[in-house]
């Protein structure tokens, strides 16, 4: 009932979670988390990328993806996310 709720979930490495981004179709890989559109960010790549490794690594996980849910219906979003950590 309703949206904006943001998941952080991991996988099993950097290249799973590249590979399960790659392989959505209506989940879009935007920075702007937040919108009413579902969104999906691998933090570590993207938004702790200018960080110092040391510092990098005490802020984010290589393994991690976070997800923001937007308004779409919530089975076309679980269909989504499922067929592509299928992939994975």
């Amino acid at each position: 009932r309703g949206f904006g709720t943001m998941l952080t979930f991991g996988l099993e490495s950097e290249a799973a979670c590249f590979k399960c981004i790659d392989r959505l179709s209506m989940v879009l890989n935007l920075a702007n988390l937040g919108d009413c559109k579902t969104l999906i960010i691998h933090p570590w790549s993207t938004q702790y990328v200018t960080f110092p490794k040391k510092q990098r690594e005490q802020m984010a996980d290589p393994c991690l993806l976070r997800l923001s849910v937007g308004i779409e219906h919530i089975d076309d979003i679980c269909a989504d996310l499922d067929q592509a950590l299928a992939g994975v």
